[in-house]
C-alpha cells in the first residue's frame, strides 16, 4: 500500500484529503505544519508528499528546501491558495524550482487530487 503524508494547516481540507485518498487504498497521514511533517516523515517513510506551500512555524518551501539539502527524494505535490503573499502562479512556481512534481490550486476537486495523485504514484518508482 502506498504511503502518503499530507502537510496542511487546514485540519478540515486535510481530512477531506485523507478520506478520499484511503477510498482509493493509500495509507494517509497527516501533519498541520511542516517541523512536525518533517519528523513524521522520517518514521512514516511516504511514497508521495502532498504539501501546503502557506503554513505556520515551517512552510513548504522551507520543507523544499530542507529536503533537498538532504538528499530526502520524494516525490511532492505542492498545494496552496496563495495566501497574501504572493500570487498563486508565483507561489506554485517557486514550489516546483524548490523541487516539488506538480501543483494543484486551492480549491481543486477531490477527482482532480486523486487524478494528481495517481499520476505521481504511477511515474514514481517503488520507494519499499
Amino acid at each position: 500500500m502506498k504511503r502518503i503524508l499530507i502537510m496542511e494547516d487546514e485540519p478540515a481540507l486535510a481530512v477531506v484529503m485523507q478520506r478520499a485518498l484511503a477510498a482509493e487504498n493509500y495509507h494517509v497521514e497527516i501533519s498541520e505544519n511542516g517541523k512536525e511533517g518533517l519528523e513524521l516523515i522520517r518514521v512514516f517513510k511516504p511514497d508521495l508528499l502532498i504539501l501546503d506551500i502557506i503554513m505556520p512555524e515551517m512552510d513548504g518551501v522551507e520543507v523544499l528546501s530542507y529536503l533537498h539539502r538532504n538528499n530526502m527524494h520524494i516525490p511532492t505535490l505542492a498545494i496552496s491558495g496563495g495566501g497574501n503573499m504572493v500570487t498563486m502562479k508565483d507561489c506554485l512556481n517557486i514550489s516546483q524550482v524548490m523541487g516539488a512534481v506538480d501543483c494543484l490550486q486551492k480549491p481543486f476537486s477531490q477527482n482532480d487530487l486523486i487524478l494528481k495523485v495517481s499520476a505521481l504514484l504511477e511515474a514514481t518508482p517503488d520507494r519499499s
